[in-house]
């Protein structure tokens, strides 16, 4: 696979919803985002998209059926795909930034 630099700046910002925008690309069936949510962000509907992140700015929690975890700087995310890790992210920051890829 060829290397190839993504400029994150200099992608269009989405903006999918009241607290959420980010800068994205798609490669090799990945989409890779920069994201930042804010505290007016909330998921309604339960996730179960698998993601890989990496928490580069404010604090989150993860809320999965069974358990609920928290997430600063510096830490990473893994969640599988399917059901049975199903998520809902809430923001506990006034802002977080995360890198996400989506598996």
């Amino acid at each position: 696979m060829e290397e190839t630099k993504i400029d994150f700046a200099n992608l269009p910002l989405v903006e999918p919803g009241p607290g959420v925008r980010w800068r994205g690309t798609v490669g090799d069936g990945k989409r890779l985002r920069v994201a930042e949510f804010d505290r007016v962000f909330v998921e309604r509907e339960w996730c179960t998209k698998g993601h890989a992140a990496y928490v580069l700015q404010g604090e989150v929690e993860l809320a999965f059926a069974d358990r609920t975890v928290r997430f600063c700087p510096g830490d990473g995310i893994l969640i599988a795909d399917g059901e049975s890790q199903k998520h809902k992210l809430r923001v506990l920051s006034e802002r977080a930034t995360l890198f996400i890829v989506d598996l």
